[in-house]
């Protein structure tokens, strides 16, 4: 439908919530899984032996500090950074045996809120910064200053992110009071699978007599779409379903195309009807083609808006709208109908 609307959560929790929140306003919803194919060529291998292979790769260059290539330095940072996270698992393990709990779920959802946290600090630093100095807000400037901002991270893996390490090892099962050690798993052993993706060309072999090996990964993440009834248009104003999203696993183009869709359907179907209205008993033929707008900005300045619809697409808007309520009649002769109950009637 050309009305209708799609938004998507990695969470199915977001999802239901979301949809609650549409119901709330009077507007129907509903939520389809989808499946989202990947695969990847990983390294697998325990941490010892990744850390190893690390430091034979940066030593094969024969490069010497300060002249180090990146491919060089690239190793020698991975290496470091892997020996801290076999420290850091060495520490969260010791002193436990088998049974022992090592943290909760609170433990895990304060890892994370830290890290959002961080996050939530560094962008609102930035923007309010670009505010003040009366500069113009740049999405892909805001996403490099804080993904590619090594310094925000922590220079210890959060525990969340050692969590699903150990997770993935099976050494750890979820128990309502918390993740217990279900056995003895050296620090230097737990095995890591690092994406070929982020490697650097690669002139030596994998030592897999060392117990590296490399294999193709592949597996479904499920996507959660909610699909919204047209009705959406004339029950929620963008900025409030935008609030509804905030803070919730929405896809961020989806979240996107849905805020675009609402403000620029939301005109569209505004001019169609402020058209009907003036105009009881207009036709599709009428209401397709080119329609303009004249209105008055904020700075006094008049501005011209143009609609460009084929009748197809303005037959099918109407089909929608009459299905609603919002329209009556046939496509010779359109009608205002009634405001579906507990909506709001969209206006220009």
């Amino acid at each position: 439908m050309i009305l209708e609307e799609v938004v998507a959560f990695s969470e199915e929790v977001d999802a239901v919530e979301f949809i609650s929140f549409l119901k709330s306003k009077g507007c129907r919803a509903r939520r389809e899984v989808r499946g989202i194919a990947n695969a990847d060529d990983v390294v697998e291998g325990a941490l010892d032996d990744l850390i190893a292979w690390f430091e034979e790769a940066a030593a094969q260059s024969g490069e010497e500090p300060p002249e180090l290539s990146d491919d060089t330095q690239w190793f020698l940072e991975g290496a470091e950074k892997y020996r801290r996270q076999r420290d850091q698992i060495a520490a969260l393990l010791e002193g436990h045996k088998p049974g022992d709990i090592l943290y909760t779920n609170d433990d895990l959802k304060r890892s994370q809120e830290d890290l959002f946290r961080k996050v939530a600090d560094k962008a609102r630093e930035w923007i309010e910064g670009k505010k003040d100095a009366g500069e113009e807000l740049d999405e892909s400037a805001l996403f490099e200053i804080l993904f590619g901002d090594h310094d925000l991270l922590p220079a210890d893996a959060p525990l969340f992110v050692l969590h699903a390490v150990l997770m993935r090892n099976g050494i750890l099962e979820e128990t309502p009071e918390g993740y217990r050690l279900t056995r003895e798993t050296p620090a230097g052993q737990v095995v890591l699978e690092i994406s070929t993706d982020n490697l650097p060309d690669l002139d030596i072999d994998l030592p897999e007599d060392a117990g590296l090996k490399r294999k193709a990964v592949y597996w479904i993440d499920p996507l959660y779409q909610v699909v919204i009834d047209p009705a959406i248009h004339f029950a929620c104003e963008p900025d409030e379903v935008l609030t509804a999203l905030e803070g919730t696993t929405v896809d961020i183009k989806s979240a996107t195309a849905l805020e675009d869709n609402l403000r620029v359907k939301g005109f569209i179907i505004s001019t169609l009807l402020e058209e009907v209205r003036q105009k009881p008993g207009i036709s599709v033929d009428d209401l397709s083609g080119l329609l303009r707008v004249e209105t008055v900005d904020e700075d006094g300045e008049l501005m011209t808006y143009e609609i460009a619809i084929d009748r197809r697409m303005a037959s099918s808007i109407v089909a929608e709208l009459r299905k609603v309520g919002i329209l009556t009649g046939s496509d010779q002769k359109i009608k205002i109908g009634g405001t579906p109950g507990g909506r709001k009637r969209h206006n220009r």
